[in-house]
């Protein structure tokens, strides 16, 4: 089976600059449709502060 994968819309906020010696990256699907996906990311350091957030939008099929 052969699944391609397109970017429709990508974008990241910094929110502060990345300090830290540890960091951790998370995604949520926020929806999952028939052509569409929707997913939004997070990066923390080791102290839980926000670094960055972004939200990106694929085309599924």
């Amino acid at each position: 089976m052969y699944l391609c994968i397109r970017v429709r819309d990508m974008r990241t906020d910094y929110l502060r600059p990345g300090k830290g010696e540890k960091f951790i990256a998370s995604a949520t699907l926020i929806r999952s449709g028939n052509k569409v996906c929707v997913c939004r990311m997070e990066l923390h350091n080791e102290q839980a502060v926000q670094i960055a957030f972004g939200t990106g939008t694929y085309l599924v099929g």
